[in-house]
């Protein structure tokens, strides 16, 4: 927690030799130079995240327990919000270079699941604008 608020507050990217780590924070400290950044919103998750035996540019994650907030944003105050998704419902994503295995297709179609695009922010947003809405509390953002 104490590396990532230094990343934030005064830009010392953590040490790490692995290069997906090494790629998102390289990302981030882009996005940071070039934009001014606040605290807005907490979206916390749990992950697991599996790869190919044979192919490492295969990968799905599954993505749970989807929490968010707009207040108490501190991290240290730990992981509790409002849920962003029905129970039992679950966030799968693949990421894929090159063709898709013929294997995987198959076991995709056999589950009836099909593409779709899925955000956690843009949902948290346009659930939050959605209760600022009903709640008559007029947000100049939504």
């Amino acid at each position: 927690m104490n590396e990532a608020y230094r990343f934030l507050e005064l830009r010392e990217k953590p040490a790490t030799s692995d290069y997906i780590n090494n790629q998102v924070l390289n990302e981030i400290e882009y996005h940071l130079t070039n934009n001014e950044v606040n605290p807005t919103v907490y979206i916390g998750y749990s992950r697991k995240a599996f790869f190919g035996k044979d192919n490492s540019d295969f990968r799905i994650t599954f993505d749970s327990n989807i929490i968010t907030r707009r207040d108490n944003l501190a991290l240290e105050l730990g992981s509790f919000g409002e849920n962003l998704l029905k129970e039992n419902h679950y966030l799968m994503e693949v990421k894929i270079l090159g063709a898709i295995p013929v294997w995987f297709t198959k076991v995709l179609s056999e589950l009836s699941i099909y593409n779709t695009h899925f955000s956690k922010y843009g949902n948290e947003y346009m659930k939050y604008c959605l209760n600022a809405n009903y709640s008559n509390r007029r947000d100049n953002a939504c």
